[in-house]
């Protein structure tokens, strides 16, 4: 589990500094088949990544400024407990907005951050 984390955030910073070469290169990269690393950009945009391939600098890259982070949120008991943070609260806690939520008894969200830097 710990390796899958560390290999989703290797994944996102080759994305984000646009390191990732051609999908054969990026799978070497990364340790996987190149079969795998389509499965695993096909799980990514799934849960909301904008990954799409540039032809021209032959790599991927994300369509819009971001990252990718899994975190947890604790479930709040409230009678508002569909919005797990409204967009105030999640700039007060150097947050940032979560794009796409996936609800499961942990409330487990992959969130696309945009505002981490001051951590």
């Amino acid at each position: 589990m710990i390796n899958n984390k560390l290999m989703l955030e290797h994944i996102d910073y080759l994305i984000r500094i646009k390191s990732t070469g051609r999908p054969c290169n990026f799978a070497k990269k990364i340790g996987v088949s190149e079969r795998q690393l389509y499965r695993i950009l096909d799980c990514l945009k799934e849960l909301g990544c904008p990954i799409v391939y540039d032809r021209y600098a032959h790599a991927y890259k994300y369509e819009v400024e971001g990252n990718f982070k899994m975190c947890f949120q604790k479930k709040h008991n409230s009678p508002n407990s569909d919005t797990i943070m409204d967009k105030k609260n999640l700039n007060n806690t150097k947050g940032g907005f979560c794009e796409n939520n996936l609800h499961t008894d942990g409330w487990w969200q992959y969130c696309n951050l945009n505002l981490l830097r001051g951590i």
